[in-house]
């Protein structure tokens, strides 16, 4: 997939964000440049607006958008905490990025979402592409690269979206912290076993994809009974998994759970998408990203 045009660029970005299908009433952008995408929140009843931008002239405040003339550190401070913050191409450019994001994690709330946009890297290595170097671009991301910058300052992976020029990342708070950055097999397995077994037990959650890998974690893991398979495949619908039965997404009241953690890491894209158009509106997250 190819965005050609600014115009073309802007709605795909739109639309991303629509996807999400959450209103957001604090939005804070890095490197917001004019503000352009920040008056789409502005007139979609977004109430708190903040743009950081180190370029303009003086910071100031325009029809009720509040613009910084800042760069975003974790030393930097704004004493509020924001539903949605995203940022567009400036993350290639910041050469202390793990201090960006520290800055976003202390000022994104317990339930709030970070997107942003980078140069797709894959196709920049893959093509030998050379005019990267006169774009002045710090870093080069990957998928490997993002799956660790991620995860080392704690956040979740919800989606990648490639396009040929792009990246576009959606990723959520995560409630458990990695104090690591390269991970042995056997670290990962711990790993996903231990953010399991960190669940509250008052949290509902479910398991998308009955196979073989779920069938080991669950084994693992504490027990626990006020837990939910799901799976797509009809042969596994209502079969006994670990003493309960496994049910389609649209036999169960998705409103009583709180995670959802998908199995079936291939296909975890088309099942999120199929968990945000039957509304489920809570966490869904790839349990090989974990």
């Amino acid at each position: 997939m190819s965005l050609t045009g600014g115009g073309q660029r802007m709605q795909f970005i739109l639309d991303e964000i629509k996807n999400i299908n959450i209103k957001f009433d604090s939005v804070l952008e890095i490197g917001c440049g004019k503000g352009e995408l920040l008056y789409y929140f502005k007139q979609n009843g977004s109430s708190n607006i903040i743009g950081i931008e180190p370029s303009i002239e003086k910071s100031y405040t325009i029809d009720g958008i509040q613009f910084y003339k800042e760069f975003a550190s974790a030393d930097l401070k704004l004493n509020l905490e924001f539903d949605f913050i995203y940022s567009i191409m400036a993350f290639e450019h910041i050469k202390d990025i793990n201090s960006v994001i520290k800055f976003i994690s202390n000022h994104l709330k317990d339930d709030g979402y970070l997107f942003f946009e980078i140069p797709n890297g894959e196709r920049i290595m893959d093509i030998g592409d050379s005019s990267v170097f006169t774009h002045e671009h710090i870093h080069i991301f990957t998928h490997q690269s993002l799956k660790k910058l991620c995860k080392i300052n704690s956040l979740d992976i919800i989606k990648i979206v490639e396009v040929r020029d792009s990246f576009f990342v959606l990723t959520k708070k995560s409630t458990y912290n990695v104090n690591y950055l390269d991970l042995t097999y056997n670290e990962k397995i711990k790993s996903t076993i231990s953010v399991i077994n960190s669940i509250h037990k008052n949290k509902k959650i479910a398991f998308h994809g009955v196979n073989n890998s779920l069938n080991n974690i669950i084994s693992w893991c504490h027990k626990r009974t006020d837990i939910v398979f799901f799976d797509n495949d009809e042969k596994k619908i209502d079969e006994d998994f670990f003493s309960l039965k496994v049910k389609q997404p649209t036999e169960h009241n998705l409103m009583n759970i709180d995670e959802i953690y998908v199995t079936a890491h291939w296909y975890f894209e088309d099942i999120y998408k199929q968990y945000r158009d039957l509304g489920f509106k809570n966490r869904i997250v790839d349990l090989t990203n974990v």
